[in-house]
This record gives C-alpha cells, sequence and structure tokens, in this order.
C-alpha cells in the first residue's frame, strides 16, 4: 500500500494533500512512524502556507531539515525532495 502512494509524490503531486494524506494512514496502519510524522508534517506545512502563516510553516521546514539527520538513508531518499524544499524555502525568509 505504502509504495504506491509513496510514487505518486512525484512532479505535479509533490504538495498533494489527498496523496499525503493516505501515505500518512498507510505508513501509520503499517506502523511505519517515522515516516507517518513526516508525511504528517508536509501537510501542515501546506496547510500553514495556504493560511499564510508564513512564521509558523518557518518552524516546520526547520524541524524538517533538523530531523533530515536522524532519519534512515531510504527515509532520506524518500523524502529527499522535501528536505531540499524545506531548505529553500529556509533560505526565501
Amino acid at each position: 500500500m505504502c509504495p504506491s502512494y509513496a510514487s505518486s509524490l512525484t512532479g505535479a503531486f509533490t504538495e498533494n494533500e489527498y496523496v499525503i494524506k493516505q501515505l500518512v494512514r498507510a505508513y501509520s496502519e503499517k506502523q511505519r512512524y517515522a515516516e507517518a510524522i513526516v508525511m504528517a508534517k508536509k501537510l501542515y506545512c501546506i496547510f500553514l502556507r495556504g493560511k499564510g502563516r508564513e512564521k509558523e510553516a518557518r518552524l516546520v521546514f526547520e524541524d524538517i531539515t533538523g530531523e533530515a539527520s536522524h532519519l534512515s538513508s531510504r527515509e532520506r531518499r524518500d523524502n529527499r525532495a522535501w528536505i531540499v524544499k524545506a531548505r529553500e524555502e529556509l533560505k526565501k525568509v
């Protein structure tokens, strides 16, 4: 279940809320909680940015970049796009 949702997070779908929600659910059901938390933070960032809450989004982006070093190599690879995006967003603010 998880790989099909994870592979959907490419191109135009990297910030697709539906796919991210389903991936959070799938990771939770598989007890892959570290990955579920990373996905939930991504979803939260999308929500905050959509509401114009940039400062709060920045804190979550900082959290994502800080946690990157604690992820397994597979988790870093799977979340590379979001880690890079979080670093880019931090440079903008």
